[in-house]
């Protein structure tokens, strides 16, 4: 009798390891789930701040080049008066 209780005492913890891989097998599949839609989320954060900052730049470009367009003009202007 006593090796049919040692036998299914090892059973019994056999199966409660295969159970604990398994729920730790599960956890391993959400973390990595988890990190491709954090990794798709970093992915479109990036997109829209680079879209930002060109949307940014090329405002400040426009800037410059009306200022610069501006000066010209008035500089032209200032010619014309002292002609």
């Amino acid at each position: 009798m006593e090796l049919f209780e040692q036998a299914a005492q090892e059973l019994a913890k056999g199966s409660a390891t295969i159970g604990r891989v398994a729920e730790l097998e599960a956890r391993v599949a959400e973390l990595e789930a988890q990190g491709h839609r954090l990794e798709a989320e970093k992915v479109e954060a990036e997109k829209a701040l680079r879209k930002e900052k060109c949307g940014k730049e090329s405002d400040c470009c426009a800037v410059r080049h009306c200022l610069s367009l501006t000066c010209l003009l008035l500089k032209a202007g200032g010619l014309h008066q002292g002609q």
